[in-house]
C-alpha cells in the first residue's frame, strides 16, 4: 500500500541528521506506476560532502511532490506544493501536514522555493498557478506567452505556515515565441555572499538569473550561453554556493532517455558543464527501478 499523502498524523522519529547537508527529494517504483503526481513520494537524505548521500535512517516517507527544504532553529521546514510538514529536531516530532496559503494570489501556486531574509523570516519564491492548465507551458491557442514567478513573506507567527504576496516582487518570464524556453518552472534561490542566484527548470534546462536584493529585479546571467547553466542535461534544480571551496554546488535531475528513471546529478561550477550522478534509486536503497528527483538542498 503507498503512503498516504502528506504525513497523515504527527508521529515521533528517531532520526539522527549528523551530517551538514541535507536533500529533500521525491521517488517512485517505475516497474508498478507511472509516477505521475500525487503517486511519488518523498525522502530525506545527508551527505558530509554534498556528493555522496544516504537516506536518513528511520525517516518516515509519505506522498507529495517537488519538495523544498529549509532548517531554520531547530526545525525542518518541508513544502511540497501547497502543503507543509514540518519536523522538529529537538522533540523528534514530524508534524502532520498542513495547507499554506499565500494571502494574495488567487490562482494557486506550485514549485516552491525558500529562502531567509536579513530578518530571519521565510521567503517563498513560487510559479503562479493557471486554472484548468499546466502553469509551466502557454496555452494550447497561445504561439508564446509570459509567466510570473512570484515573491512571498512569511505572515508573523505562523513559523511557515502562512504567507502574503510582495506584490512588487518577482518576475515576468517569456516562453515560446523566437526565446529558447518553451516552458519555466521550479525556482531555486539562493545567496553566494554577495548576490541572490535564482535558477528557474525549462524541462531538462537550468537558466540562472541574479540579483542584489532578495525582492529586487533579476536579470539572466549573460555569461552564460543563452544565460542556461544546463541545456537539455539537467532539470529541476537546486543550488548551493559553498563558501570554503568558492564553488556553486548545482544538483538537478535527470533522464537520459524514455523509460529510464531518472537520477539526481551535481554540478560544482558555475558555468556550463557536465554533470555527475550522485543519487539513483539504487544507490538510495529503493531499488533498480525506482526513480528520483527533485532535489532540495539545506543546510543541517
Amino acid at each position: 500500500m503507498a503512503p498516504p499523502q502528506g504525513n497523515p498524523q504527527e508521529v515521533a522519529l528517531d532520526l539522527h541528521l549528523t551530517a551538514p547537508y541535507l536533500i529533500a527529494f521525491l521517488a517512485c517504483d517505475t516497474t508498478i506506476s507511472s509516477c505521475a503526481t500525487p503517486l511519488t513520494i518523498i525522502y530525506l537524505a545527508q551527505s558530509d560532502d554534498g556528493a555522496h548521500w544516504q537516506v536518513v535512517p528511520g525517516w518516515r516517507p509519505f506522498q507529495g511532490s517537488v519538495p523544498d527544504l529549509i532548517r531554520r532553529g531547530q526545525t525542518l521546514h518541508i513544502y511540497t506544493p501547497g502543503m507543509l510538514t514540518r519536523y522538529h529536531l529537538d522533540t523528534g516530532v514530524l508534524e502532520a501536514t498542513r495547507p499554506v496559503p499565500i494571502e494574495g494570489v488567487s490562482g494557486g501556486f506550485v514549485a516552491l522555493s525558500l529562502i531567509l531574509d536579513d530578518q530571519g523570516r521565510l521567503v517563498l519564491f513560487f510559479l503562479h498557478g493557471q486554472m484548468g492548465g499546466d502553469p509551466a507551458v502557454c496555452a494550447p491557442e497561445e504561439s508564446r506567452c509570459q509567466r510570473q514567478i512570484g515573491v512571498a513573506t512569511e505572515v508573523p507567527g505562523s513559523d511557515g505556515s502562512r504567507f502574503t504576496l510582495d506584490a512588487d516582487a518577482g518576475l515576468t518570464v517569456e516562453v515560446g515565441g523566437a526565446t529558447a524556453c518553451r516552458s519555466v518552472s521550479d525556482p531555486d534561490i539562493f545567496f553566494d555572499g554577495r548576490q541572490y542566484v535564482l535558477y528557474l527548470s525549462h524541462g531538462l534546462s537550468i537558466s540562472v538569473w541574479t540579483s542584489p536584493d532578495l525582492r529586487g529585479t533579476y536579470t539572466l546571467v549573460d555569461a552564460l550561453p543563452g544565460g542556461l547553466l544546463a541545456s537539455a542535461s539537467g532539470g529541476v534544480p537546486a543550488g548551493y554556493f559553498d563558501p570554503v571551496s568558492g564553488q556553486y554546488w548545482t544538483y538537478a535531475h535527470y533522464a537520459s532517455g524514455p523509460n529510464i528513471p531518472t537520477v539526481i546529478r551535481l554540478t560544482r561550477p558555475l558555468a556550463h558543464a557536465s554533470f555527475t550522478t550522485i543519487l539513483t534509486g539504487e544507490q538510495a536503497g529503493l531499488g533498480a527501478g525506482w526513480m528520483v528527483g527533485s532535489p532540495s538542498f539545506a543546510l543541517n
